[in-house]
């Protein structure tokens, strides 16, 4: 009974989540885009001029931005074709073409290009990205994303230092394999490292609220994230979680995944419900279509590749000397305190370094495509993995 509630509860925000995520997206589109076409049209020239493919580290990969996406991010921010609302909000029509910068550009100088429905994404990185091109720039909100990054990972990491040692030295590896500078200086990136730390807070910071913080957790990155590293926001929480917890089995796993899945695949589907609703169209077949595109083992151009590509191209990103060295730096600071640890809990940690692993196994086609920066999906195993060398004890927690 008492489980049959719980889950009753998480439906219950689920439902009451989708209710909202449609409303807040009819009200960022209800902004005229004729107050934000400047900043937009500045925002895109400083694209151009850095090319879509740039990197805020010159020559180390892990640095590389995704300026392709955070163009797409704008035109949708100005670019309103239909005649009503709800087509506008639920749609999303999106420039088509390998060059969405001189598209958006061309659109902002009076030009009609090419456009497509966007309609598979919630796109409610609008609800904090079209406010902020009210009255900056991107070089302005990089600016900010910077600021207000730094600032989470000072708060988490001071959380962590008040239970011990090896938290924090696990942090210290997670953010050298994440490249916090590309996170700061990308609106693609930011959205899932800020949301995954916020998340972790909260689950520092909670009693008996876990599930319907995991649940918040896979919601709020199904509907503000562009399928960038998605599981991060569940990796890192789960690792707090299984580290506060007084119980040691696997099974500790089971309902806060479950939490997370829920609120991320429910939320989700609700936006191809809502808008196949609202415009008595089919929004799941392109959805869905996309879904199996992803998941298949095929490369860019179609051709079947090996289902552990995905996997592979993204290890051979994640490994470089820095991370390398932190992990190693990390890992050898825990050894002294690997006979006053809780082994109990390496079997957990592990199991939650796994699923960043089966991710990209499952998502093969989307991590070959775009290793470059789904490697951090991998990346989000170093937090669990190198805390299963020396986990805390939970009283420390």
């Amino acid at each position: 009974m008492h489980l049959s509630r719980q889950i009753g509860i998480l439906l219950s925000v689920l439902v009451a989540g989708i209710i909202v995520s449609t409303l807040l997206m009819l009200g960022i589109y209800a902004i005229p885009t004729s107050l934000v076409e400047k900043h937009v049209h500045v925002s895109a020239e400083l694209i151009g001029q850095e090319g879509l493919v740039a990197y805020v580290i010159p020559g180390y990969n892990q640095s590389r931005l995704d300026n392709f996406t955070d163009a797409l991010m704008l035109g949708e921010a100005v670019f309103t074709p239909y005649k009503t609302l709800a087509e506008n909000a639920m749609l999303n029509e999106r420039f088509s073409g390998y060059d969405p910068v001189s598209s958006l550009l061309e659109s902002l100088d009076g030009a009609a290009p090419e456009t497509e429905p966007y309609a598979r994404y919630w796109h409610g990185y609008l609800l904090f990205l079209k406010p902020l091109l009210l009255f900056f720039s991107i070089g302005s909100i990089r600016y900010l994303l910077a600021i207000t990054e730094i600032l989470l990972m000072l708060l988490f990491t001071v959380e962590l230092a008040k239970h011990g040692k090896q938290a924090v030295m696990a942090f210290f590896a997670l953010l050298a394999g994440l490249c916090p500078p590309a996170l700061m200086n990308s609106l693609h990136y930011a959205p899932c490292f800020m949301i995954a730390i916020i998340a972790g807070f909260l689950v520092l910071h909670s009693n008996r609220s876990y599930p319907v913080i995991f649940l918040l957790t896979g919601m709020s990155t199904a509907f503000i994230d562009f399928l960038t590293f998605p599981i991060l926001t569940l990796i890192i929480p789960l690792t707090v979680y299984v580290l506060q917890s007084r119980k040691t089995h696997p099974w500790i796993l089971l309902f806060p995944v479950f939490a997370w899945s829920l609120g991320y695949a429910g939320l989700w589907a609700g936006k191809w419900l809502v808008g196949s609703i609202l415009l008595r169209r089919n929004l799941f077949s392109d959805a869905l279509l996309t879904l199996l595109t992803r998941t298949s083992a095929q490369d860019v151009q179609g051709y079947a590749v090996p289902v552990t590509a995905g996997f592979t191209a993204c290890l051979r990103t994640l490994i470089t000397p820095v991370t390398m060295i932190a992990c190693l730096v990390s890992i050898i600071s825990l050894l002294p305190s690997v006979k006053t640890s809780d082994h109990k809990k390496r079997f957990p940690l592990l199991l939650t370094a796994m699923m960043p692993v089966l991710w990209t196994l499952l998502a093969c086609n989307h991590s070959l495509e775009h290793a470059f920066f789904a490697y951090r999906t991998l990346a989000a195993s170093i937090f669990p993995l190198v805390l299963a060398v020396s986990p805390p004890k939970e009283k420390a927690l």
